[in-house]
């Protein structure tokens, strides 16, 4: 390796060259000096973070409000998402109560409506019961009544006819005349009269 130039300095293995002072004249004296933007390099002792741009601040800035401002969004839709549907929760439970209550109420009509139905017939089966039961009772009573008639007029008739000494075993044709001519004397009396006939008298 050759000589170190005496403005050069070696500083954690790199080497850097130090600027030689240069007299300043006059008339650059007054011009004013930017500053070389410092550098930095790995490994050296001096080295600090760069400073971050005004540009990248404002642009995360505004990225963590949009971001908040989205959130709180989703937020607010979710509450009025929950809001309404608790809202149409409440009124389908309430429609679905109302619901409830009227087919309820239907029913209840229903029941009593059968029921009412089933007195009435039972009341018109009742009332045929009855009637047909009284029916059977005068058509009873009819028959009673004509087979007593009949029985009075039967022992009325054999109270009234004496056949004659020689038909009362007879099958004669005279002896039959003799007893229809009886009979229909005796049916014309029973007919106009309440009272039985008095006995035809004995031949």
């Amino acid at each position: 390796m050759g000589a170190r130039d005496p403005d050069q300095v070696q500083a954690g293995g790199v080497v850097e060259t130090r600027d030689a002072t240069v007299p300043e004249s006059p008339a650059v004296a007054d011009t004013p000096v930017i500053a070389p933007a410092p550098l930095y390099r790995l490994g050296s002792a001096d080295a600090h973070p760069q400073p971050v741009s005004r540009l990248r601040t404002v642009l995360t800035a505004g990225f963590l409000v949009v971001l908040l401002g989205s959130a709180a969004t989703f937020e607010i839709v979710q509450w009025r998402n929950q809001r309404a549907l608790r809202t149409a929760t409440a009124a389908a439970n309430r429609e679905a109560e109302l619901v409830a209550e009227q087919l309820t109420r239907e029913q209840q009509a229903a029941v009593e409506r059968e029921a009412a139905r089933q007195q009435q017939v039972q009341a018109q089966d009742d009332a045929r019961r009855r009637e047909l039961a009284e029916r059977q009772r005068a058509e009873q009573a009819a028959v009673d009544q004509s087979r007593a008639r009949e029985q009075a007029r039967e022992a009325a008739w054999a109270a009234y006819y004496r056949p004659a000494p020689g038909c009362k075993d007879s099958t004669s044709v005279q002896c039959a005349n003799a007893y229809i001519k009886a009979r229909r004397e005796f049916d014309r009396q029973y007919a106009s009269s309440a009272d039985a006939p008095s006995p035809a008298p004995g031949r």
